[in-house]
């Protein structure tokens, strides 16, 4: 026997915020963030916002100002009746989340270029240029098509994020190549996984502090600020903020094995080799400060971190070696050739051979 379908309070609310926000991704046609070149300029139906740019601008208010309505709409309904009928519940929620966010995926950015800039910072480093050093006008010249829809005032900006996020965005290039609509959309496909780990991370917390999940997901997920600017503004917060979240649900998982004493020691301990190995192979490094009484100091850190280290039971070990190998990953893939003494290192040689 079939069981009823329960009603959906916020049926009404998500068909507006869907109107809102096919009016936002019809609007930016014409007043988003669109590249240079515009593709869609000169096309009979796509074309025709770029033309009528006052136009495309109030048709993107408008639908800004009804998907705010739409969202407040709901959480008046979270707020006053919580996780109780007649309030919508979690799958409604996140049905209404998708329904909104999906014209925005699919639409030019809005409201920010950010993604102009990462597309080029992350050419340069395809190309064997330093983005930490050369902002990409500098680096890939004023004329390249990935620079020319970057703001001026950022052409020159060296890159300010991770080697992490940079590496992902060379394995982006790798895909897309000078295509910046399709690195767009790439970029796009970056910012719904993380939106995809905050959706999968806060119910989760929010059980842990007593929080109603319904509340959670609607004010850190269906929140309009977080749709205009994490989705259509394809900015890498999302990505961030999903894992910095992912991170804080796996850490209390863990409990007291995430900071566990003997794996502490580990780490410990190589930071006292390293004191030793830099004195003898970098003695005119620059150091912020120095570590008295060497190797006295540091030999009884390491002897105290093995005997530490020799209690471990064999889980612990496994826990080490998996870290330690992840580490040198990192290192030998990515860190030892683009770490600050290695850029020294060889501006000295070339100065030396230059001489």
């Amino acid at each position: 026997m079939l069981t009823a379908r329960a009603p959906d309070p916020s049926r009404r609310a998500r068909r507006l915020g869907l109107v809102a926000a096919l009016l936002m991704a019809a609007g930016g046609l014409g007043a988003g963030a669109l590249p240079i070149p515009n593709p869609a300029f000169g096309l009979r139906v796509i074309g025709l916002p770029s033309r009528n740019v006052t136009l495309a601008i109030a048709v993107t208010y408008a639908g800004i100002v009804l998907m705010v309505l739409a969202w407040l709409w709901v959480a008046k309904m979270l707020r006053y009746h919580g996780a109780v009928a007649p309030a919508p519940t979690i799958a409604q929620l996140a049905r209404t989340t998708a329904t909104w966010a999906v014209p925005l995926a699919l639409a030019p950015p809005l409201f920010s270029r950010d993604v102009y800039s990462y597309l080029a910072q992350s050419a340069e480093l395809a190309r064997g240029i330093d983005p930490y050093v050369f902002g990409p006008a500098g680096g890939l010249g004023i004329e390249d098509p990935l620079v020319r829809s970057i703001p001026t005032i950022w052409r020159d900006t060296p890159a300010p994020y991770g080697p992490l996020f940079l590496i992902v965005g060379r394995g982006i290039t790798a895909l897309t190549g000078n295509d910046v609509v399709l690195g767009i959309f790439a970029y796009r496909v970056l910012a719904l996984a993380g939106l995809a780990l905050i959706i999968w991370t806060l119910p989760r917390l929010a059980r842990r502090c007593g929080v109603d999940v319904g509340l959670a997901l609607w004010l850190g997920v269906g929140n309009p600020l977080v749709l205009f600017h994490l989705i259509s503004g394809v900015h890498n917060e999302s990505l961030m903020i999903g894992l910095m979240l992912a991170g804080i649900e796996v850490g209390l998982r863990a409990g007291p094995k995430i900071l566990d004493p003997h794996l502490l020691g580990g780490a410990f301990l190589i930071v006292c080799a390293a004191v030793l190995i830099m004195r003898r192979t970098h003695p005119n490094a620059e150091r912020p400060f120095r570590a008295p009484l060497v190797p006295v100091v540091p030999i009884l850190g390491i002897a105290s971190c093995l005997l530490l280290m020799f209690s471990l039971p064999a889980e612990n070990w496994v826990r080490l070696v998996v870290w330690l190998l992840l580490g040198f990953l990192i290192y030998f893939g990515y860190g030892r050739k683009h770490s600050v003494m290695a850029k020294h290192d060889a501006g000295s040689n070339g100065a030396a051979a230059g001489s």
